[in-house]
């Protein structure tokens, strides 16, 4: 009866066991002296240890193995706090290089501009281009001319009761006229709107070349300045290197900029 009691206890304390296993608890096994003894089982049986002894019955129960796959929570935690606080840092370092970078240097829209500008590409001279041409007909044809006249006239009266009469007479006309001519048809289209088309598509052309080489040039440049600011190389030819590299860049986007990056660098 004692032994069935025992069995029925280890089962019913079997998730219990299995619990702290699972968290670290140790589990202590059950002696000899933990078991009530009753006297009417106390015979031996075939030479046997008495029925009532629960000696061996449940002595040095096995632990639960912990899977060594299961990784500890706490020192998760901590890794990966850890790691977003690295993280953190490293942002903070970049956002202040770039802000450095920023403010002593002009901007990459800023550049574009001055480059287009020198090839003479910019949008805004396009435009003021075809304005131009559209609104020229308002503009009149002037004609101005001018004119001199010198007449000079001599004149013989003779009559019977008078003696003859000698006259002369000079006349000297100056004179101009300006003359202006609007042709308002051209308003609605004009004829050289179709070689501006031309002109503006080679101009497009131009812009869209010179743009991408600056956008180019200019983000190698600026990441090779954080490279060597954050994390530089422990060659030092290689450092050299890059710094030769970043002075190219330099002077390729000065050359096309009219030296502006030269002027507030």
């Amino acid at each position: 009866m004692n032994r069935f009691l025992i069995w029925i206890a280890i089962w019913m304390l079997w998730p219990a066991m299995a619990w702290a296993q699972d968290n670290g608890v140790p589990v202590n096994t059950v002696s000899q002296q933990g078991a009530p003894s009753d006297s009417a089982d106390t015979e031996s049986v075939n030479g046997n240890e008495p029925r009532g002894s629960t000696s061996g019955a449940v002595e040095n129960f096995p632990q639960l193995p912990v899977s060594p796959d299961k990784p500890d929570a706490t020192a998760s935690k901590a890794a990966d706090e850890t790691s977003a606080r690295i993280e953190a840092d490293e942002a903070k370092r970049l956002a202040g290089v770039i802000a450095q970078l920023d403010a002593g240097e002009p901007s990459l829209d800023s550049l574009i501009q001055a480059a287009l500008k020198l090839a003479d590409a910019d949008v805004a001279g396009a435009a003021s281009l075809m304005r131009r041409v559209r609104l020229s007909p308002l503009l009149p044809t002037m004609k101005v001319s001018a004119d001199y006249d010198l007449e000079h006239d001599e004149s013989l009266d003779r009559t019977q009761t008078k003696p003859d009469a000698w006259g002369a007479d000079t006349d000297r006309d100056a004179g101009f006229q300006v003359v202006l001519q609007w042709e308002l048809d051209k308003l609605i289209f004009h004829p050289d709107e179709l070689k501006i088309y031309n002109v503006l598509a080679d101009r497009a052309e131009r812009r869209e070349a010179i743009t991408s080489v600056i956008i180019g040039y200019w983000f190698e440049r600026r990441q090779l300045q954080i490279q060597l600011a954050l994390r530089p190389p422990k060659d030092g030819s290689e450092r050299i290197r890059l710094r030769l590299r970043m002075n190219e860049l330099s002077q390729r986007i000065d050359s096309l900029t009219g030296g502006l990056l030269a002027r507030k660098y």
